[in-house]
């Protein structure tokens, strides 16, 4: 990769990319081939008529709301019906089945949504916590609760014989809500079911739900929702498609039901199928992720074609390297974006190397930027990872870290080297090199 180094570009302005597709234009920018999975999903969901529930699983960082959020608004333009419900913007609810009826109501838009929300207003009542509630330990021996509700309160503090028929009153009463629940999830199911059998003999489709944002939820929140999805949606001609992250999901688990449960086992009562999201769909042949950290610098106001190319060629290197995924390598656009008046001074490897190994490797950015660290191990092992084919490259930045750690000064030659090839001052390569590192020492989530 040759870059003559330019001190006189203009520095690029800071744009913010959107976050959320243009409805009339899904996967826009789709750098990574993601609507041809979507396409294969799609054609298989439609072979589900008896509905599904199935997880995309994805680490954090690997793009899985991008391809949700696509995916759904081309399924929009397709004539599904389909909802997408983020579940981390709303988990402030008292109970999951708020949001999850709120947003199926609003999807189905049929005029025909009125006896869903009557029946579903039943279950939330159903679902509602119990107020002013006392704690009596005798009468709770007797029927297995140590709940009774007020209304029960003064006759059991009364006399023996009051008190137990207060009880037996309470217990029909308890098996009485029992059969009016039961018969209002039933009755709430049947409507889902109907509404959904209607459509798909409309349209030959089912209707997509997409829950994402789960693993960023409070765990209880997030452990509800997916057992709501069971117990309350799960019937025919309705897809739920989970977007999350498996590790931590079984996390929220444990944080409900105790370290010793069995995570995997337990969600996969839930689940039908997961499918693990792949990092890269690119063609053979071209370097990982070019193509994308091209469209972001672009996104982030970046110009000029052969910068451009140069750098996120660069940047795909050290996305290789450090096995970064598509959030990673954005967030290395940002600081740069941030100091980018290295950009079009430094050669960009550098530029790419430095965010690169405060986000992938960050045992070796701290060597390099500890003041009190005489190790270089980590720091060299990750210049050898990039720079094994550009060997010349290597041997003056692991002299500059050397020089760094050991508070020492390079050699006229290698300073000459660092300021030809890299781009750092002539005068103390080492210092500015450091001063580079210390610029990206920023936190970005």
């Amino acid at each position: 990769m040759d870059k003559q180094v330019n001190c006189n570009t203009p520095m690029p302005e800071l744009y913010l990319a959107p976050q959320h597709p243009d409805p009339a234009h899904p996967f826009e920018g789709d750098r990574l081939e993601r609507r041809a999975l979507a396409n294969r999903l799609t054609q298989m969901i439609r072979r589900l008529p008896a509905g599904a529930v199935f997880a995309i699983d994805a680490a954090w960082g690997d793009g899985k709301s991008w391809f949700g959020r696509n995916w759904h608004a081309e399924l929009l333009n397709d004539q599904y019906i389909s909802a997408y419900i983020d579940t981390f913007s709303a988990d402030y609810m008292e109970d999951p089945f708020f949001l999850l009826i709120g947003e199926i109501s609003i999807a189905l838009n049929q005029g025909k949504v009125s006896d869903l929300k009557k029946r579903g207003a039943e279950v939330a009542k159903a679902l509602a916590p119990l107020t002013a509630k006392v704690i009596l330990n005798a009468a709770g021996k007797l029927i297995g609760t140590d709940d009774i509700t007020g209304k029960f309160s003064e006759a059991v503090s009364g006399a023996a014989e009051a008190a137990a028929e207060s009880i037996e009153n309470l217990i029909s009463e308890k098996i009485t809500d029992y059969e009016r629940e039961k018969n209002s999830v039933t009755a709430f199911k049947k409507q889902l079911a109907k509404l959904a059998e209607e459509n798909y003999k409309k349209t030959e489709k089912p209707i997509v739900i997409f829950i994402d944002e789960l693993d960023r939820c409070k765990p209880d929140f997030a452990v509800k929702t997916i057992e709501r999805i069971k117990h309350f949606f799960e019937v025919k001609h309705i897809i739920f498609i989970l977007l999350l992250n498996k590790t931590q999901i079984h996390e929220s688990i444990r944080g409900v039901y105790g370290s010793n449960i069995d995570a995997e086992r337990y969600l996969g009562k839930f689940i039908q199928f997961s499918l693990n999201f792949p990092k890269k769909l690119i063609p053979e042949g071209a370097p990982p992720y070019k193509k994308f950290a091209a469209q972001k610098l672009r996104d982030y106001g970046f110009e000029g074609v052969d910068e451009i190319d140069h750098q996120a060629e660069a940047l795909a290197v050290c996305a290789e390297a450090f096995s970064l995924t598509l959030r990673d390598i954005e967030r290395c656009i940002i600081l740069i974006s941030l100091n980018s008046q290295y950009y079009t001074r430094y050669h960009p490897l550098l530029v790419a190397f430095g965010p690169s190994i405060k986000i992938g490797h960050p045992k070796a950015y701290n060597q390099i930027t500890n003041p009190y660290n005489n190790e270089n191990n980590d720091i060299n092992e990750a210049v050898s990872r990039i720079f094994r084919n550009n060997e010349e490259f290597c041997v003056i930045l692991n002299k500059l870290h050397n020089s760094m750690i050991s508070k020492s000064t390079p050699d006229i030659d290698d300073r000459a080297d660092a300021h030809t090839r890299i781009g750092l001052q002539l005068r103390s390569p080492e210092k500015e090199l450091l001063d580079f590192y210390n610029s990206l020492n920023l936190k970005i989530e």
